[in-house]
Formats: C-alpha cells, structure tokens, sequence
C-alpha cells in the first residue's frame, strides 16, 4: 500500500486549522487551545464544585452578621459574589467560540465591586446615622436656657453665653456653683452661697455684694427667729427683686427691695413669706444641678401668715418689679410664671392673676392624693402646668392646664421630675410646654397639649425617656451593635455602648438629625431641644480618637416652619 503524499500548503493549513481554528471560512474539525482537551473542558463547563462558592459564602456573610464577626463577614461578602461570577462565568464561556478572557475581565469585575459594597455596607449606613454638628461648645453642659438674643449653657461653675444661630461665644460668666436667674431685658443674676453678682445682657459686671450671713435675733417675746437665705422673686428691666425673712416672726417678717443696675435700692415693701414656684421649669438635665431660672416680672407677697381655713380676698398682693401695686388676690400663690400668679383658691381648685384680676378659675379638677413629701411635684411651663394625680399613692394620671385660659384635660402618668424614678419609665410619658409625649411599651405619641389629638408615633426600643423642649424631642437608644462591629468601628473604650439619639421636631415627628455617640458607666448621652428640630447632643462621638467630650448643635428646621 503506498503513501498519500500532502503537499507543503495542505499540510501548513490542516497545521492552522488546529492552532487557530478554520481557515478561509472552513468548518473546521478541531478547536483551539481554550476549547480542546480535559483543561479546555473544565475552563468552559460547570463544576459541581463551582457551586459550592455562593452557598458557602452566603452562610458566612449571614453567620457573620448574626454573630457578629467581621472576619467572617468579609470572607463572605468576598466568596458570594465570587461564587456567582464562576458560575456566570463558566455558562456563558461554554456557549462561546471566541476566548473568554474579556468575560473574566468582566466577571471579576462585578464581582470586586459587589463584594466591596457590601462589605463598605455598614460603615455607609453609620455614615448617615452620623450627623455632624452644626456649632459646639467648649465644656460639658449641665442645663441650658434659650432666650431671644442669646443661648445661655452651664454647668456647676461656668455660665456660657452663645449666639443661638451660629454658636458664636458672647460671653462667660464665673458661675461657682450658684443659682441663675434671668430677666425679661436679658440681665443676669447669679447667687451663691458667697455673694451675688448682677450682670447686663452682654456679661458685663453691674455690680455685685456679699450675701448677709445666716443670723438669729430674739424677739421681744423671747423667742428665736432664725433668718432665712436671701432669694430672688422676680426680675424687671434693670431691677432684681430680692427677699429676706426671719422666721418665725410676729406680724410680716420678710423685706421685699428692689434694686437697680447701680446696686442702689428702688423700693422696699414688707409682707409675709410664701414658697411659690418662682419661674417657669428650667430646662436642666442634672439632677443635682441648680438649674437657670427665668425670673417672673411680678411679686406675690403673703398679706397674713399661711391661713389654715379659707383662702380669703386679699390674701396675696402682686407688685410689679418695679415696686407698683398690681392689686390682690384671694388665695395662696402656688407659682409665678412671667407675669402671671397661679393660685391655690380650696376645693382643688386653681386660679390665675395677670394684671390685677382673676383670669380664670377650674372647675372638677380631682383632688390630689398626696402624703408627706410629694413624690411627683408639678411642672410648670411659660404657657401650661402639669400636676400629678395619684390614688392610693400612686400616679394615676396628670392634669395639664393652659395658664391662659384655664381649660384643663387629664391625660396618663408624665415624668414632670428629672430625679422621678419610682414610675415605670416604660409606661409613663413626658411632659413638654406645648406637647406631651406618651410613652406604650416601645411606641412614643406626640400629643397636642392643648387639644389631645395625637400628632404622630416613633418606634424606640430602649428604656431611655426621651427629652422634650423648645419644639423639639430628643430620642436616645443603645445603637445595634452589629453595626459597629460589622463596619470594622470598634468602641472607643472598654465597657462603651455605642448610642443614637435621633432628634425629633416636637410637632410634626419628622427627623431632623441622628448622630452616633458613645458614654461610659453606663450613661447614655444627653440631648436638649434649644429650637423646633434643633438640639444641643453631649457624649464622646464614636470616632473620637482622643477621647474628647463633645458637646454642640445638630439639627435643621423643618419645612413646616
């Protein structure tokens, strides 16, 4: 049998054919590198171990995320995508006569930027929650106080003045521990156990004197009478009302006197003591501190000692702070809130005085059980008083009166107290000046205190009671800790909880800002509405290397506003 010869050209083309595929448009019989033999096999179909990539990586992502464990979910975020991309990878390479290099391109492609988002995922989502402060303030803050022209913080020793729309500092003001009282012009008075210093708008020094020392003196019966601390009862333009008393004491035993922005005196008048609320509640969140106090411009002064029978006419004179008689009242003074006097008039009731007549008197408010030392005192605000009621020594209810007209409604149990503590958080609300916020479990409801219709709800898990003023409510809750440890955002301290406190506007519900921050000892951090959808946030911010207490404003005004 003879050979077939194959000349050179079909010998070079058949040699073609095989290397790089057909030749001038032929079907070729064989295929190339990438498509023949047992590796082109396994490059172009699905292997059972292919896919086991998706499942696996899956399980670790979730495994990561329920435990959690960072490792763990990276390796996760990286084999799910990874696994899919084989997979894609291997179909789509099975049905192709070209080389797939450009699929694998673009395959690994896909797969680095799924597995990088979702593994960026945590540390984007904290990113939102955190919102950055607007302006800050140099120290800790211990209350606050918001007033036309200025926004006034402190704590025990220092008292800050700040521009309340830029944060800009106005002044400071060596505060030693006491109490702070404030005028209708926006002067200063500040007392402790020392001196008392009276100071402009501006923080500037009007003057100051030391307090008289706690004395006794007998009176002509033989009998003791201690003096009492001198006390600020009301606050004018350019004029701070002061009360000293001895006590016990035949006939009026306490000295009312005016002074000026001189020190000198503009009038004096003598009457009874009395304990009324002076000024609307301040907006403090220590329970030890002394608080900032916005005077009342009008004086309630006892005409006859504390009666034990019927309130009668006469029983209580209102000045103003400039020393004129505004006229009498019948009954005893409970508060005197701007220039409004609230009084205590029998049979539960009460009634308010504003500019020499009675305003308004109740009517079937219930009574109030109370023993010794109340528990809950009243709260009252610029425009509204709350007032706790209990039965067989427990509150019950609270009911909440407009000082301007008197209507009153009951609603449940409110925190009126920053030291309450003996009613379940979980089931009582918080009171606020023009709304009240309930508290069900882990829903809180906005309410109008003056209608009671309920404004809106926010789901918060924790046990913290939220805080409510200025138009604004500040929500805290312990920050889910998966977040943080999946974001690669470890604590900044050992026994830190990572916090966020969301801000809320007071009439509308609507979020105004949430930041993340982190407290020790097991104190969450501190949050105060200074504006509707405003407030001023304190604590360690979660990515403070340095340790650094933060304080300062988040927040934006709501479009409704």
């Amino acid at each position: 049998m003879t050979a077939t010869p194959i000349d050179e050209e079909t010998r070079v083309g058949s040699l073609k054919e095989q290397t790089e595929g057909p030749v001038d448009g032929q079907a070729g019989t064989s295929t190339g590198p990438a498509s023949s033999g047992p590796a082109a096999a396994g490059a172009r179909h699905l292997r059972l171990r292919d896919l086991a990539w998706f499942p696996l990586g899956l399980a670790l992502l979730f495994l990561g995320a329920l435990l959690p464990l960072r490792e763990a979910y990276v390796v996760g975020c990286v084999m799910a995508p990874a696994g899919v991309a084989v997979a894609v990878f291997r179909i789509c390479a099975g049905m192709l006569t070209t080389r797939p290099r450009p699929l694998l391109v673009v395959t690994v492609a896909l797969a680095t930027v799924v597995a990088g988002a979702l593994i960026t995922a945590p540390r984007v989502a904290m990113a939102r929650l955190d919102a950055p402060f607007l302006w800050r303030m140099s120290g800790r803050v211990s209350e606050i106080e918001v007033l036309p022209q200025v926004l006034l913080a402190s704590n025990d020793e220092k008292l800050w003045g700040h521009d309340p729309k830029t944060g800009a500092e106005i002044f400071t003001i060596e505060r030693h521990n006491g109490k702070v009282y404030v005028g209708p012009d926006g002067s200063i008075f500040v007392q402790n156990n020392e001196q008392s210093r009276y100071f402009n708008a501006q923080g500037s020094l009007l003057w100051e004197r030391p307090l008289p020392s706690r004395a006794s003196t007998t009176t002509a019966s033989g009998s003791t009478a201690r003096a009492i601390r001198q006390r600020v009862v009301a606050m004018g333009t350019g004029v701070v009302v002061l009360r000293d008393c001895f006590l016990p004491a035949p006939g009026p035993a306490c000295d009312y006197t005016g002074y000026g922005t001189t020190g000198g005196v503009v009038w004096t008048a003598r009457g009874h003591g009395g304990q009324p609320v002076i000024g609307a509640a301040s907006h403090r969140k220590s329970k030890v501190s002394l608080g900032i106090t916005v005077a009342p411009t009008v004086v309630a002064i006892p005409t006859q000692p504390e009666p034990t029978g019927p309130r009668v006419t006469g029983s209580t004179t209102v000045r103003g702070a400039d020393g004129q008689v505004i006229g009498t009242t019948r009954g005893d003074a409970k508060a005197v809130i701007g220039d409004t006097v609230v009084l205590d008039v029998d049979d539960c009731q009460l009634a308010a005085a504003r500019g020499g007549r009675i305003l308004w008197t109740t009517q079937g408010m219930p009574c109030e059980e109370r023993k010794d030392k109340r528990p809950h005192p009243p709260r009252y605000f610029n425009s509204r008083l709350y007032l706790p009621t209990f039965t067989a020594g427990e509150m019950t209810g609270t009911a909440t009166v407009n000082l301007d007209d008197g209507q009153w409604r009951m609603t449940g149990p409110l925190l009126t107290d920053y030291a309450d503590d003996s009613v379940p958080r979980t089931t009582a609300g918080v009171a606020g000046d023009d709304i009240w916020v309930e508290w069900h479990g882990s829903k809180l409801t906005g309410v109008d205190a003056a209608t009671g219709t309920k404004l809106w709800t926010f789901r918060s898990p924790d046990y913290f009671p939220p805080s409510v003023a200025n138009g604004t409510v500040v929500v805290t809750s312990v920050l889910n800790g998966r977040l943080t440890e999946l974001a690669g955002h470890p604590l900044i301290r050992d026994g830190s909880t990572a916090y966020l406190v969301t801000v809320l506007d007071a009439r509308t519900g609507r979020t105004t800002a949430r930041l993340i921050m982190t407290t020790s000892a097991r104190r969450p951090p501190e949050g105060l509405g200074v504006a509707p959808g405003r407030a001023l946030i304190q604590g360690w911010p979660l990515s403070d290397e340095d340790d650094e207490y933060d304080t300062g404003v988040v927040g934006r005004s709501t479009p409704t506003q």
